[in-house]
């Protein structure tokens, strides 16, 4: 009695334990981490010498961006940038993404112009996202680069053109009639040089003062976007 008793309490703790062993494993495979992919559209693109082409850059999240931040590095010598980032430091060659958003995907589209027939690289420097949840940090899988392969660029043949013969034809002279001249009425030489100077100086005045606020527009942006930047990292 007392030998079938202990079996059977120990086959019961048995039981039990895998009970218990079976419910915690349950609870670690349904526990997800959550994470951020920062990537570009692909891993390698084509552009001709001299033309305009697109790049994708993309943030995915298993559940909602909130807040994000991230860096995009390229080589000023051979790409020139165009448009599509929150801002750029052309010199340096850094593009900023930066803003909120609240669905699984952020996407922009960077356009940028071949300058150079040498093959180069676009790479995505750093990244920090915040979950639209919880507003904590989200470990953000980054990757790294992406090609730029140049192709060169075409040049035209030219055409050769057959020489035409030229037939003129000789035309009668007409008989030369008499008029009397009539008075012409013309405003003088300094007036009217004062006047070409003066429309002058007024263009130029427009053209300073447009390229001074659309400057001033431009660098007010940069800073902009680069404190916000600045305050994730």
């Amino acid at each position: 009695m007392l030998g079938n008793r202990f079996r059977y309490r120990i086959c019961s703790l048995i039981i039990l334990l895998l009970l218990v062993g079976l419910a915690f494993g349950i609870n670690v495979n349904t526990v997800y981490a959550e994470e951020v992919t920062v990537h570009f559209g692909s891993e390698g693109y084509t552009a001709t010498e001299g033309t305009n082409f697109p790049v994708g850059v993309y943030i995915n999240s298993q559940t909602g961006i909130g807040s994000y931040a991230v860096a995009v590095t390229y080589d000023p010598a051979t790409m020139t940038y165009i448009d599509g980032a929150d801002a750029v430091d052309a010199e340096k060659g850094i593009l900023y993404f930066v803003g909120d958003s609240s669905g699984p995907e952020k996407k922009y589209m960077v356009h940028f112009n071949l300058a150079s027939p040498n093959n180069t690289s676009i790479s995505i420097a750093a990244a920090k996202i915040k979950s639209a949840e919880t507003g904590e940090d989200i470990n953000a899988v980054i990757q790294g680069a992406a090609s730029i392969t140049a192709k060169p660029k075409q040049e035209e043949t030219p055409t050769e053109e057959t020489p035409t013969e030229e037939v003129t034809e000789e035309t009668p002279e007409e008989p030369v009639v008499e008029t009397e001249a009539q008075p012409e009425v013309v405003l003088a030489e300094e007036t009217q040089k004062d006047v070409a100077e003066e429309s002058e100086n007024k263009e130029e005045i427009k053209t300073v003062v447009a390229e001074n606020k659309e400057a001033t527009e431009e660098e007010a942006k940069v800073e902009k976007t680069s404190i916000l930047y600045n305050s994730y990292f």
